[in-house]
C-alpha cells in the first residue's frame, strides 16, 4: 500500500510543536545537567552571549510569508535618525553630550548590563558590532530585550555618556561604522 507525498507532510501547527517539544527537551536537559554538575549554565550563557546574534537568528524564523517571531527585521537594517554631534574623542571611542536621555543608535539586543556606580550597557546588533553605551545613570531596558534604533535606553545624569563599537578582534573606529 503506497502512500501520498500529502500524508507525510507536516503542516504549520506541527511543524511549530516539534519545535516546541525539541526546545523543550533540550531545556530540560541543561537543567538536569546543571543539576548534576556535567554543564555549567553560566558557561553556556556566556558562550550565547558571546557567540550567537539572535536578530540573525530571528531573521532566519521570519520569512516573507510566516513571521514566528513578532519583530520586523528591516527596522533591524537602519541606522537611527540620532546623530551625536556634540562630542570629545576618548581612547577608543567617543564621549557624547546629551541633555538627558540616550538614544540607541542601531537596531539589536541587549546582551549585557553591567553595574558599577553607573550602568554599562551593551547592545548586539545585525551587523554583529557590539554597541557599547557606558556611564549610564538609569537604564530603561531589560537583559535580552529588542530595541529598535532611537529607543531609549537609558538617561544620564552628569550630561555625557561613553559610546564605544566592538567587533570580534576588538575595538571599532565608530566613524568606520556609522555616519554619526
Amino acid at each position: 500500500m503506497s502512500r501520498n507525498k500529502q500524508d507525510y507532510e507536516l503542516n504549520m501547527i506541527d511543524r511549530f510543536l516539534y519545535k516546541m517539544v525539541i526546545g523543550l527537551s533540550l531545556l530540560v536537559l541543561l537543567l538536569i545537567g546543571t543539576r548534576y554538575n556535567i554543564v555549567s549554565l553560566e558557561k553556556v550563557q556566556n558562550a550565547m552571549r558571546q557567540n550567537i546574534n539572535i536578530v540573525k537568528i530571528i531573521s532566519y524564523f521570519n520569512r516573507p510569508n510566516l513571521k514566528l517571531i513578532p519583530i520586523d527585521i528591516e527596522d533591524t537594517k537602519e541606522t537611527s535618525t540620532v546623530v551625536y554631534d556634540d562630542y570629545t574623542i576618548i581612547d577608543g571611542g567617543r564621549r557624547i553630550n546629551v541633555s538627558s536621555s540616550v538614544k540607541n543608535i542601531r537596531s539589536g539586543v541587549v546582551v549585557k548590563i553591567e553595574k558599577k556606580d553607573t550602568y554599562k550597557i551593551t547592545v548586539k546588533s545585525i551587523d554583529g558590532y557590539e554597541y557599547v553605551y557606558d556611564n549610564i545613570s538609569n537604564k530603561k531596558v531589560n537583559i535580552y530585550q529588542y530595541v529598535k534604533a532611537g529607543d531609549i535606553i537609558g538617561e544620564v545624569n552628569n550630561d555625557t555618556f561613553d559610546l564605544y563599537v566592538y567587533s570580534k578582534n576588538g575595538i571599532v573606529n565608530l566613524d568606520d561604522v556609522l555616519p554619526v
